[in-house]
């Protein structure tokens, strides 16, 4: 059987070469993020006529935190180093306490028929997550904070939640926020006899 959804994929986290963020703009430094950075890896070298998303992150050991998600209907390296980018993901290194950035990319199926609705879809779905891991994600256009929480479940506040909302994250597979850094563990199913 065929599936009918447009099926994207992940790579990353590849490493980011921290002073070309953080020194002013020059020739040399737009003519490395152009060209330079998608020769260091030969899987960023395949993406880098390809389009899709792009999560510019922090990673702090096992820790990775998105700082800025976008989107781009024509090629990654024309779009995930521009100008504009390059200044929040400086914004993004100044508030940071320790840690080195990171790109993942979530490329599209396709490298010739380009679904551009599925691209801004991913992209508004990547900036939901991003926004509840990292309230202070860059993103301005995507970002709703909701205003309801599930107590135990989705956006509640510290502490240790009910058996019953234990169930319902074990149930949808989501995990608590205070979690979201860890890897996600097996959990022991209980089950409440009668």
């Amino acid at each position: 059987m065929t599936s009918t959804y447009a099926e994207f994929t992940a790579h990353g986290p590849f490493r980011v070469r921290e002073e070309l963020l953080t020194d002013p703009p020059r020739r040399t430094i737009k003519g490395f993020w152009r060209d330079g950075f998608w020769k260091t890896d030969p899987e960023l070298e395949g993406l880098a006529h390809r389009c899709g998303c792009y999560v510019f992150a922090v990673r702090r050991g096992k820790a990775i935190t998105p700082h800025y998600v976008g989107l781009t209907t024509k090629r990654f390296d024309r779009e995930v180093f521009n100008q504009a980018n390059v200044r929040k993901y400086r914004n993004a290194l100044r508030d940071r306490r320790r840690g080195y950035p990171v790109l993942l990319v979530v490329a599209h199926p396709t490298r010739t028929k380009i679904n551009t609705k599925n691209i801004a879809e991913v992209e508004d779905f990547l900036i939901q997550t991003a926004s509840v891991r990292n309230p202070a994600v860059q993103n301005v256009k995507g970002v709703r904070r909701p205003k309801w929480l599930i107590r135990g479940v989705v956006r509640s506040a510290p502490g240790k939640p009910t058996w019953a909302a234990r169930q319902l994250r074990s149930t949808l597979s989501l995990r608590p926020v205070e979690a979201a850094s860890k890897p996600m563990q097996p959990t022991a199913r209980r089950v409440r006899r009668g």
